[in-house]
C-alpha cells in the first residue's frame, strides 16, 4: 500500500509526536486533525508491526434496570429501548466504543486485513485511497 509502508510509518513515528494521553502511543496517518486515522507500533511473534485504525466499533451489552437507573444520568452510553417489552432482558443496554482495527502492516510491507467485522463503504474508500488499487465489497 502506497501510504501504509514501513518506511513512511517509521518516518512518521520518528518526527511526529504521538497523541497525548494515548496508551499505547497513537500516531496520525495523515493530517493530525484526523484523529481517527491512526496507527500504533506493536510487537507480534517477535516482529515489529504497525496496527492501522480508522473510526470506531460500537458494541452493545444488555444491562439490568437497576444498573441503567444508577448510570443513565451521568453516562450517555446507557440507553432504554422503549419499543421493547418491559420484561425483556434487552430493554436496557450499554454501548461501548473501541478503535476499529483495519489491519496490520508487517516489516516486509505486506498488509494483513484483521477487522473483526466487515469493511464498510468508508473503510473501503480510505483503504483504496491509501493503496494502489480499489477495494470494494461485493455481496453477489
Amino acid at each position: 500500500m502506497k501510504a501504509l509502508n514501513t518506511a513512511r510509518l517509521n518516518h512518521i513515528a520518528d518526527i511526529i509526536k504521538p497523541y497525548r494521553a494515548s496508551n499505547p502511543p497513537r500516531y496520525p496517518i495523515s493530517k493530525r486533525t484526523h484523529n481517527t486515522k491512526v496507527f500504533t507500533i506493536d510487537e507480534l511473534d517477535g516482529e515489529k508491526i504497525y496496527r492501522i485504525f480508522y473510526g470506531f466499533d460500537y458494541d452493545t451489552e444488555s444491562v439490568s434496570k437497576e444498573e441503567y437507573l444508577a448510570n443513565f444520568k451521568t453516562n450517555s452510553y446507557y440507553r432504554e429501548h422503549t419499543w421493547v417489552d418491559d420484561n425483556s432482558p434487552d430493554r436496557y443496554s450499554k454501548y461501548s466504543t473501541a478503535p476499529k482495527e483495519l489491519g496490520i502492516v508487517r516489516q516486509d510491507n505486506t498488509f494483513e486485513f484483521t477487522a473483526k467485522k466487515s469493511y464498510g463503504k468508508g473503510e473501503n474508500m480510505i483503504m483504496s485511497y491509501w493503496s494502489v488499487g480499489e477495494l470494494s465489497t461485493n455481496s453477489r
